[in-house]
């Protein structure tokens, strides 16, 4: 078989692995250490692959164990790439319908084959998504989630926005279907589809735990966003800023936050909230508790891909004092999408609530 280390690229090259993939001779003790997420060697692979060569390097990777734990997450990183990779080669040549009947013909003898991994399932899941068959996403997700030895809050929350979106589905009618996929970490999409069926105010307490207001309002702990860091956690320091919150009854909610890289991408710099399509207030709430002056920060917030003027500049607030912006989003797909941009230093967000609006 092939050793698939990164060294090994340049001696053996994609057109030799490709070849002993083609029948089936790779070991699959040694797909954790293939690393098709980076260019150019995926593009390089999926360029010469056929509908063998997928599901050979699926049914191997039903059969794999990655070595270490740490490997873990790049072995379903491998798994992700090598459907999204063909099913976007596939894209470009074939219609939705045809890419679809492909995937359906893959599924089907992987299945023959004995046992999918639920990796792979979710792999197969994000094609079929990207090839506009929500119905057959969703089922192949919930199939994973029902197995109970696979999921991430990623998975979860993909499983609520394929029903509130692209299906139609209510939150009281997909929390109908939960009994069969109840477990910790669905934990925070059950408690979102409770708010949004009783229509009450979805409240993310960012980078914080849960707290219960006076005023009787509960604000979740962090949960539904992509990247960034709690407060000092790069730095190995407390998640609670040791600072005294001016004027608020709810100094809590200001000492904790999220913050994101300058650099790193828009899909990695915000939330993403499964709610139903409609309109949507948010309230935003931020609170400077890393520079002080001469330093400052300035931010800039985009919901679902629109800059409504909501911003937050320590500069006028001053440090350790609560700031709010509003802004009004329409969602159409199932997922509200918050994005926080900076406009001087790294971005960050407090907490933020969000209110149906009458449609």
């Amino acid at each position: 078989h092939i050793d698939g280390t990164a060294r090994f690229w340049p001696l053996v090259g994609t057109e030799a692995v490709t070849n002993t993939l083609a029948v089936g001779q790779l070991n699959p003790d040694d797909l954790d250490r293939f690393d098709l997420g980076r260019e150019p060697e995926r593009k390089a692979f999926h360029r010469s692959w056929d509908h063998r060569h997928l599901v050979n390097w699926l049914d191997l990777a039903s059969r794999a164990q990655p070595r270490r734990k740490l490997a873990q997450g790049r072995h379903t990183d491998v798994i992700w790439n090598a459907v999204v990779g063909y099913t976007e080669s596939l894209r470009k040549d074939l219609q939705p319908q045809e890419v679809i009947a492909e995937l359906e013909q893959i599924a089907g003898e992987l299945a023959d084959r004995g046992d999918v991994s639920s990796q792979v399932l979710a792999a197969l899941a994000g094609g079929f998504r990207r090839c506009g068959d929500f119905r057959t996403a969703q089922r192949l997700i919930q199939q994973v989630l029902e197995r109970r030895d696979f999921s991430t809050p990623q998975l979860m929350a993909d499983w609520a926005v394929l029903g509130l979106g692209p299906l139609g589905q209510t939150p009281t009618e997909l929390l109908r279907q939960w009994v069969r996929i109840d477990q910790p970490a669905a934990d925070d999409v059950r408690w979102l589809l409770d708010r949004l069926a009783a229509g009450e105010p979805i409240r993310i307490n960012a980078g914080g735990e849960n707290y219960d207001a006076a005023d009787g309002a509960h604000w979740r702990h962090d949960c539904f966003f992509r990247g960034g860091y709690r407060f000092g956690e790069t730095l190995g320091q407390p998640p609670i800023a040791d600072v005294v919150i001016a004027d608020t009854p709810h100094p809590p909610l200001y000492q904790t936050e999220r913050w994101f890289d300058v650099g790193g991408s828009a899909e990695e710099r915000g939330y993403h909230i499964p709610v139903p399509p409609g309109r949507y207030r948010v309230v935003i709430h931020f609170a400077e508790i890393w520079h002080m002056a001469p330093e400052f920060r300035t931010v800039a917030v985009v919901a679902e891909g629109h800059d409504g003027g909501c911003r937050f500049d320590s500069e006028q607030t001053g440090f350790a004092r609560p700031a709010t912006c509003e802004l009004v989003a329409e969602v159409d797909d199932g997922e509200l999408n918050l994005e926080f941009k900076s406009i001087r230093r790294s971005p960050k967000v407090s907490a933020f609530e969000i209110f149906r609006l009458k449609d």
